[in-house]
């Protein structure tokens, strides 16, 4: 047994060597930068968020453009077939009059 305690020994100071003993401020400093680390980790993921957030409201603003040059389009298409629709009221009218006139004119030629 005599001869085990000095392998001991050498064991305990070869893990203290292995250790570094800092300042107390120097531990603190450390810790603080960690801290600080941490926030501006935290605060990059949020700012990357709402990069994310914003670029997809920027998707559904052009979305909602498109969408709103598209009923334009298709009012514009309406206002279109509605004049066209109403030239040919006035065409519908014109021919049903001539053919009441001359439904007239042919009953007054046979009488």
């Amino acid at each position: 047994m005599i001869w085990l305690a000095p392998l001991t020994i050498g064991l305990s100071q070869e893990s203290q060597a292995n250790e570094v003993c800092l300042p107390e401020h120097q531990v603190k400093v450390l810790l603080e930068d960690a801290k600080t680390l941490i926030i501006c980790n935290q605060e990059l993921l949020l700012k990357d968020s709402l990069i994310i957030s914003l670029e997809k409201d920027i998707i559904l603003q052009d979305s909602t453009v498109v969408l709103l040059d598209q009923k334009l389009n298709i009012k514009d298409e309406q206002i279109k077939n509605l004049e066209a629709q109403q030239d040919q009221w006035w065409i519908k009218w014109g021919y049903l009059l001539m053919g009441i006139l001359a439904g007239v004119g042919a009953s007054e030629i046979t009488n």
